[in-house]
C-alpha cells in the first residue's frame, strides 16, 4: 500500500469527521432541528414523563436550513469515509 493512498484516506477522514462536527450537534434534547433521532422507551423516560430525545441535530446557525446539515454533516461525511475506505483496500 503505498504511502500517498494512506495519506488521502487520513485526509478524507479527517475532512469527513471535521464537517460532522461542525455542521450538526450530537446529544439528547438539544436546541435545533432533529435530524436523525430516536425517542427513548416510555420506560426508561424522564421522572416527568417526557421521553428522552437523542441523536443528531442541526447546528444552532443552520436551525433554518436543516437539508445543508443533512447534506453537509451526514451523507456527505458518510461519501468521504467510503471513498476513504476504497482508498485503503484497493488492490
Amino acid at each position: 500500500m503505498s504511502r500517498k493512498r494512506v495519506l488521502w484516506a487520513l485526509i478524507l477522514l479527517i475532512a469527513a469527521v471535521t464537517l460532522n462536527l461542525i455542521l450538526t450537534r450530537w446529544g439528547s434534547d438539544l436546541p435545533g432541528t432533529r435530524l436523525l433521532t430516536m425517542v427513548s422507551d416510555p420506560v426508561f423516560a424522564r421522572t416527568a414523563g417526557e421521553p428522552v430525545i437523542r441523536g443528531c441535530f442541526t447546528a444552532p446557525f443552520l436551525a433554518p436550513w436543516p437539508w445543508i446539515a443533512l447534506v453537509g454533516g451526514v451523507l456527505s461525511p458518510l461519501g468521504l469515509a467510503g471513498i476513504a475506505t476504497y482508498l485503503l483496500v484497493r488492490t
